[in-house]
């Protein structure tokens, strides 16, 4: 048997390492905080907020090479974590590894857009590696005006106006024209405290970098060397002055209460991603249905939250026999429509569940109001259930199709030596050669509601009517 009084002294050890390492950090008593987070680490070698902490703390006392491999060792646990990208970057932009710096803040910035310093950050690796043009974009996105400036003296009006085009049809507002006017308040990136340190003193600035003679960094032609742009004043003093921010990682609460969360935490938590999915029908966080349009898509709008691209909408038909006919597939707000164009569609699940099934020459019906989208180019057919007014649309061939039910649907293996009578109202659908046919039961009562005899061999798709959890 473990010893659990032992385990749990160890916990509490090590939570009270982390609470006062964090208490020192705060209070700027960094080299205190490293030995409290390496000895919550002996205990917990493991541990990502401890080690996070740690690489927060050795990267204040600039011991960057450490801080460096613990950020690499963050990366590697959890790859999709901004955050841990966005320090790495860092912490390669002050080691002079602008290179590395660029893949590490790209990655972090298109895993969370919302972090305006890791784009930033980014300007300023493209800066050091000699990169002007995408220097002066990253800070115009940043609204950096006083380092986009910086980065506009070596290129032409040309090229910087093709750029601010690009940024304003990507981010209205952030593409004005920046001028070099340092006497402007500090950039983000600053820390009011550092801009106060390293501020430059604008006549000084301006009378060093305006004479050509004097600054041979002025002329535009010695912008050929990578190194020019990055010792420039500003872009120099604001690699010395960034720092990753620790407020959210040691934000805590007391015990029944919850800490805010990290914004980057909560942007990519719950982020819908729906650029880079790679199939027509994809389930995003939150149970939304992501549904690309590629030239054509027949779906339901009704909770569709977001639709983006050139789309048209025009109300689907039934295809009956083989033919497309008159009827509108659907009823009311709950009616199909045949999309078009190219772009996308959110749809909330509405506190129901999304199925997306994808079908590789496969059979599949499913009640008419259980689709919610599908591709059109599945062969497909709308029909009833012999004796029924119960609607079923059939789908056939290769392509996806999505259902909305209030809970994921439950399938049962129907064998061809058995008959399963079904719930008229539990019936979603079948897959395979399934016969259906309704029945209405003799006996009074709840068991006077019409089933459906299933023969043949295939699964039968069920759901649950009263929804719940």
């Amino acid at each position: 048997m473990p010893d659990i009084s032992a385990t749990s002294s160890t916990a509490d050890e090590f939570e009270s390492l982390i609470a006062r390492g964090g208490e020192l950090l705060q209070d700027d008593k960094v080299e205190e905080a490293r030995d409290c987070f390496h000895g919550a680490l002996k205990l917990d070698p493991e541990h990502e907020k401890a080690l996070g902490l740690l690489g927060l703390t050795l990267f204040r006392l600039a011991d960057f090479d450490s801080a460096s491999d613990i950020y690499e060792k963050l990366v590697a646990k959890s790859p999709k974590d901004a955050s841990y990208r966005s320090n790495l970057g860092l912490v390669h932009l002050k080691l002079d590894r602008p290179a590395e710096a660029i893949v590490e803040l790209a990655m972090s910035r298109d895993l969370d857009p919302t972090q305006i310093a890791t784009v930033s950050y980014l300007g300023l690796a493209y800066a050091r590696n000699g990169e002007y043009e995408h220097a002066y974009e990253a800070f115009l996105c940043a609204d950096q005006s006083n380092l986009a400036a910086e980065m506009g003296q070596y290129l032409d009006e040309e090229t910087r106006g093709r750029i601010r085009e690009r940024v304003a049809a990507e981010a209205p507002g952030s593409a004005v024209e920046p001028t070099a006017d340092n006497s402007a308040s500090p950039e983000l990136i600053f820390s009011a405290e550092s801009a106060e340190k390293t501020q430059p003193n604008p006549e000084s600035e301006s009378e060093s970098e305006s004479d050509p003679e004097s600054d041979p960094e002025s002329d535009p032609e010695s912008s050929a060397s990578p190194q020019a742009a990055s010792d420039v004043g500003m872009i120099t003093q604001a690699v010395e002055v960034a720092q990753p921010s620790t407020k959210a990682v040691l934000a805590t609460a007391p015990p029944g209460h919850t800490a805010p969360e990290a914004v980057s935490s909560f942007a990519t938590r719950r982020l819908l991603r729906p650029n880079e999915g790679g199939q027509t029908l994809e389930i995003g966080a939150g149970g939304v249905l992501i549904a690309q349009v590629h030239r054509q898509l027949i779906s339901r709008t009704q909770g569709v939250m977001v639709s983006s691209g050139e789309l048209g909408f025009e109300p689907a038909t039934r295809r009956i026999r083989g033919q497309q006919s008159d009827e509108v597939f659907g009823s009311g707000d709950a009616k199909l429509f045949l999309v078009t164009g190219e772009g996308y569609l959110l749809a909330a699940s509405g506190g129901e569940s999304f199925t997306p099934l994808a079908l590789d020459n496969d059979v599949v019906y499913l009640r008419e109001e259980c689709v919610f989208a599908f591709d059109p180019g599945l062969r497909w057919e709308n029909g009833r259930i012999p004796g029924s007014e119960f609607r079923v649309a059939s789908f056939r061939g290769t392509g996806c199709v999505a259902m909305r039910t209030p809970k994921e649907p439950l399938s049962v293996r129907l064998s061809p030596d058995r008959v399963m009578y079904v719930d008229s109202e539990a019936l979603a659908g079948w897959i395979g050669q399934v016969v259906a046919r309704l029945i209405e039961p003799a006996a009074g009562g709840r068991t006077s509601s019409p089933f459906v005899e299933c023969s043949g061999e295939g699964a039968v798709l069920l759901h649950d009517t009263q929804g719940g959890s």
